[in-house]
């Protein structure tokens, strides 16, 4: 069936979803083509962000796959008048139909794409003069990892006393900027960009276009390793924002272990605070976290909705950030008691059993598995049960970091529930050299993982689903 799938329409879906998640790259495309097992399940979790490109090239690939099946079905016919060379050439047409169908794709996308270039160029000339013209200040946040937990408390703590529009997620190219651009009405406050760092230059692509006031850097890590090669590739690109934003006005997390070499320029943030806010007294819980804070000479004990110590070097910089923008004491406080846990990231679900399951599917990162594995091991009281597949684009780092990730799980909970992929093995390795004493489970599927887990669970477990392997990973 996996096989089949491939000469349905069905398929063609599934290409234009993978040239889109590889911004139609010709490189980056066909790896995830030959990566990919199942194409039946490339759809299942994401959708096709259906752009007048991505309904063209889809509608190329509809016509090259009705033409190709015409021809195959000819020579079915002429085989059956004794033409036996027709028959095989039917067979090859049949074996060779999804690559073809793949190359036909990723022509259509190039061709679009060179086609595109001078409307691109004047889009992106347009949207910068609209941003230049606007009222508002503009924030921008890139990094490895948690750029849209950032985004998501920065708009909820400003919002308390500013106007603030952010961009989605998803909007985080050039192209994507000018679509959030376009639907602003010109009255906001503060606008929030969240940059995207897939190849060297994208970052300073992005500033350029924007030209933020302000910038955020929220860590560098292993998490695109396999697109970049090297760490300091990665730190390289991503640190293209500081060329764009005064130092005194670039935010960076000086809990990432590979910033460290740069923090003397900027301002630092961690969980203890950032510049002349202070964060004290810290108790980790099941469904929240309590601190001390102080801004200068004002102190309150609140409380946050957001699951584990590592959120709070972000709640750090948005306060700081905050009262930099005229936010006042009881603004920031009220803005971080309102930040509620964003959906798949830490998300705490509890169960009609008693359990509790904490959905981090969403995290996909070497530093927010470290973070949600200290957290566990705050939490002696329950048994601990963790899910995962691993992680992808790890690149020639991956059986270190899942090494590293197994021997940290050994001391922090009972039972560890692999889904199997090409990862889970380090995973296991790292486990048993840590001299692990409690369960591994195995699965072949996540959805296979939580169908059986219901009858091992107890009333008391804490469950968390770490990352969501995505299909196109073998």
């Amino acid at each position: 069936m996996k096989y089949l799938y491939r000469l349905t329409p069905g398929y063609l879906r599934s290409l234009v979803l993978l040239l889109q998640g590889s911004d139609y790259r010709s490189h980056e495309f066909w790896r995830w083509w030959r990566r990919t097992k199942d194409f039946r399940r490339v759809t299942q979790r994401q959708q096709v962000d259906w752009t007048a490109k991505a309904r063209l090239i889809l509608s190329v690939l509809l016509v090259s796959w009705v033409v190709i099946w015409i021809d195959i079905a000819l020579f079915g016919w002429l085989a059956v008048y004794g033409q036996w060379w027709f028959a095989l050439a039917a067979a090859i047409g049949v074996a060779l139909l999804p690559v073809l169908l793949a190359a036909v794709g990723m022509a259509a996308a190039s061709w679009i794409t060179i086609a595109q270039q001078p409307l691109i160029t004047r889009t992106n000339r347009r949207t910068r003069h609209q941003l230049e013209q606007h009222r508002g200040i503009k924030i921008a946040i890139a990094g490895s990892y948690g750029k849209t937990t950032m985004k998501e408390i920065l708009k909820t703590v400003l919002a308390q006393g500013k106007k603030v529009a952010a961009a989605p997620g998803n909007l985080n190219t050039p192209l994507g900027v000018a679509r959030f651009v376009q639907s602003l009405d010109g009255g906001e406050d503060v606008l929030l960009f969240e940059f995207g760092e897939y190849y060297p230059g994208d970052v300073a692509e992005l500033a350029e276009l924007v030209q933020p006031d302000y910038g955020l850097i929220t860590g560098v890590n292993e998490a695109h390793l396999e697109r970049f090669k090297s760490i300091d590739h990665t730190a390289a690109t991503i640190f293209e924002l500081a060329e764009a934003v005064p130092s005194d006005r670039l935010y960076v997390n000086a809990e990432s272990r590979f910033v460290e070499d740069r923090l003397d320029k900027h301002v630092g943030y961690d969980s203890t605070g950032c510049g002349l806010v202070s964060i004290k007294d810290v108790e980790v819980g099941l469904m929240g976290t309590d601190f001390r804070l102080g801004i200068r000479q004002q102190h309150r004990s609140i409380h946050t909705n957001l699951l584990g110590a590592h959120q709070l070097g972000p709640l750090a910089a948005a306060a700081a950030l905050a009262s930099r923008l005229d936010l006042t004491f009881d603004q920031i406080v009220a803005g971080i008691e309102a930040v509620a846990p964003f959906e798949h990231r830490l998300q705490p679900r509890p169960q009609q059993d008693g359990s509790l399951l904490i959905d981090d599917s969403y995290n996909g990162n070497p530093d927010g598995v470290r973070a949600v594995i200290a957290w566990l091991q705050r939490l002696p009281e329950r048994r601990r049960i963790y899910i995962t597949p691993g992680l992808v684009e790890m690149g020639p780092d991956r059986d270190k970091v899942h090494e590293e990730i197994g021997a940290e799980l050994a001391d922090a909970v009972e039972i560890v529930a692999l889904v199997r992929t090409s990862a889970t093995p380090a995973i296991e390795r790292g486990l048993k050299k840590a001299k692990f004493k409690g369960k591994i489970w195995q699965f072949d599927d996540m959805s296979q993982c939580l169908a059986a887990l219901p009858a091992h669970q107890l009333p008391n477990d804490a469950i968390v689903i770490q990352n969501d392997w995505p299909d196109s990973y073998a």
